[in-house]
């Protein structure tokens, strides 16, 4: 079974924005800090700030909410934390800009994002990855990063078989009618169902 990385899968989000034409109705780096509700209206008013500190009201009918795992990271609660004095950032937001070369790297936690994570940092040093998900099995592979990785309960996982979905099944799945329900569900049934 294939996983998408998250070049693949910031590639797809791209490639929806352009093909629904969603780019001027998308505005970026802008946080959701409140919205009421006026029921003599019907209409929500909404408050936003922006990155760089600036307020917006808008008001809308339909309101939509779609805070995914990684919209507000947080840290864990380690006494001492707060006077540590070298970089840390959570892997919700990956900081491109560091070389983790050379490094020693502590890494709390053995979730979905960890456990890819430290598999990742030889492409994360070499590469930039547009999305910060998938990232920690991958750092081992970097002889010059020392890694500690902190966990409560080990957990075991499977290697993945994470190649590319050939041309011909592309094809298939973009042009015979369900084909494509078809394959997820059987992909349902051999992981999920065992």
């Amino acid at each position: 079974m294939s996983y998408a990385g998250g070049k693949e899968i910031h590639e797809y989000w791209l490639h929806l924005v352009d093909k629904h034409k969603l780019r001027p109705h998308i505005q970026c780096n802008t946080e959701l800090v409140g919205a009421e509700w006026d029921s003599q209206r019907n209409v929500w008013t909404c408050h936003f700030r922006t990155s760089d500190g600036k307020t917006q009201d808008v008001e809308t009918k339909i309101l939509v909410t779609c805070f995914g795992p990684f919209g507000a990271p947080s840290f864990p609660d380690i006494p001492g934390i707060d006077d540590y004095q070298g970089i840390k950032f959570h892997s919700a937001g990956w900081r491109h800009d560091v070389d983790l070369s050379h490094k020693k790297v502590a890494v709390f936690g053995l979730g979905a994002s960890a456990s890819v994570l430290i598999s990742l940092v030889p492409l994360l040093v070499t590469h930039t990855h547009p999305s910060s998900a998938q990232f920690v099995p991958v750092m081992t592979r970097n002889e010059t990063t020392q890694i500690t990785q902190f966990i409560r309960t080990p957990t075991w996982f499977l290697p993945r078989c994470n190649s590319p979905v050939p041309e011909h099944h592309k094809w298939i799945f973009r042009n015979i009618p369900g084909a494509l329900r078809l394959y997820r569900n059987y992909l349902y049934v051999v992981v999920c169902t065992g």
